[in-house]
């Protein structure tokens, strides 16, 4: 690892698992660094110098980041845009995103890769869907085992929910993970398989403590944060970073808004405290009242922009709750009463909210639907209306879409 980092024992363990077959399945719980693991087998394996990571589009810098931070030896790495040229001749590790696979197919399956990494593989649940036909490969039922999607010496998969509730879901990853081991008898075991009159059926389950101690005695390493409390700190912060969607410049205006506003209060700050050690009653009262007006007019300007840089993150939101809902409860933490509103009618009735001016007897049924009913996955609550007094240990994970400014 690089000097000042270290990993975990659980992690270390991983990185062992995964580096002892050409194939891998990283199904730990979201919060246990799956990402920084799959990294540590390029700083495991000096061969690997060719890389492909696919993910969801918003997780695209992140994975660059974390690659920069946790890489032992210079790798460069490219980020895939739709519109772009493949980076893939210019670049040792390419970060793309599963919706623009069929773009660049013909540059993606003509490389050799040493490391294919799979980031929220369940995106590859649908074996008709086009994207996993380009990444998994399009041969049917009774050919030669292989690979005609993309090749790479070494596969490593990730997702918080491997084990679905329809094991179906499960088996395009497998065959591509263990060529030629995942077979049909194996779909008829696992998966309630039976003849109806329109074919085979395999929408059921079945046998699934044996699948699952396959799965870990062969390609999965699975562990949840209940298992390795001992190792993890209080709490595992990440920055989930934007990309460029148009809201650069809205940021840019409020970091400059708010650097002009507090270089005036400051000035006007220190000429108070001038006048009022020079006991000069007439100029404090006017500089007071001249430093109250200027904090009102720099409250209200930063709010405004605060509010448009908000409304602008909640498509990101969004997508980042729907990963973070896909493995369990989540808590997340709004300011203004449109963003509340905006993720509550997405996710409809997955959802709760409690904001100020709610009755107690409703922000109690909300919090009471979220730690009690299973089918209740998000709570969205504002900021200084739920911060505090409330119970909302159903879940350990918390997104902030944004904070109040002050």
């Amino acid at each position: 690892v690089p000097d000042g980092l270290a990993y975990m024992p659980f992690q270390k363990a991983g990185i062992s698992f995964a580096t002892g077959r050409p194939g891998t399945l990283i199904g730990d719980e979201m919060g246990l660094g799956k990402t920084i693991q799959a990294i540590g087998i390029i700083n495991m394996d000096p061969t690997v110098k060719r890389v492909l990571v696919m993910c969801p589009a918003s997780l695209k810098l992140n994975w660059s980041r974390e690659i920069a931070k946790w890489c032992v030896r210079p790798i460069k790495v490219g980020v895939q845009i739709s519109n772009q040229p493949w980076v893939g001749d210019l670049c040792d590790v390419v970060v793309m995103n599963y919706d623009i696979a069929g773009k660049f197919e013909k540059a993606i399956t003509a490389t050799a890769w040493d490391l294919f990494i799979c980031d929220e593989c369940h995106y590859l649940k649908n074996p008709k869907a086009a994207r996993t036909k380009i990444v998994l490969g399009k041969k049917a039922r009774g050919q030669e085992p292989g690979h005609d999607g993309v090749k790479a010496r070494r596969r490593v998969f990730m997702s918080g929910t491997p084990l679905v509730n329809r094991p179906i879901e499960l088996f395009p990853l497998l065959r591509s993970l263990e060529p030629g081991k995942w077979g049909f008898k194996d779909q008829i075991r696992y998966c309630a398989g039976f003849q109806s009159r329109w074919g085979w059926d395999f929408s059921g389950a079945s046998n699934l403590d044996e699948l699952h101690n396959r799965l870990r005695s062969t390609v999965m390493v699975r562990r949840l944060k209940k298992d390795v409390l001992k190792d993890l700190p209080p709490k595992r912060r990440q920055i989930i970073e934007i990309a460029a969607n148009g809201s650069a410049g809205l940021v840019r205006e409020e970091a400059e808004a708010f650097a002009t506003h507090e270089a005036r209060l400051t000035m006007l700050k220190a000429k108070v405290a001038a006048v009022a050690l020079a006991d000069d009653q007439t100029g404090y009262a006017a500089l007071a009242d001249q430093l109250k007006k200027s904090y009102t007019v720099a409250f209200e300007e930063i709010s405004k922009q605060r509010h448009a840089v908000a409304v602008a993150k909640i498509p990101d939101v969004i997508e980042h709750l729907r990963f973070a809902m896909d493995e369990g409860k989540v808590v997340c933490f709004a300011h203004h009463r449109d963003v509340v509103d905006a993720l509550q009618t997405e996710f409809g009735a997955a959802a709760v909210h409690l904001y100020g001016g709610m009755t107690e007897s409703d922000k109690d049924a909300a919090v009471r639907a979220f730690q009690e009913d299973p089918t209740v996955t998000l709570f969205i609550g504002s900021i200084t209306a739920a911060g505090v007094g409330i119970t909302l240990t159903a879940s350990s994970h918390v997104v902030m879409a944004e904070l109040d400014w002050r």
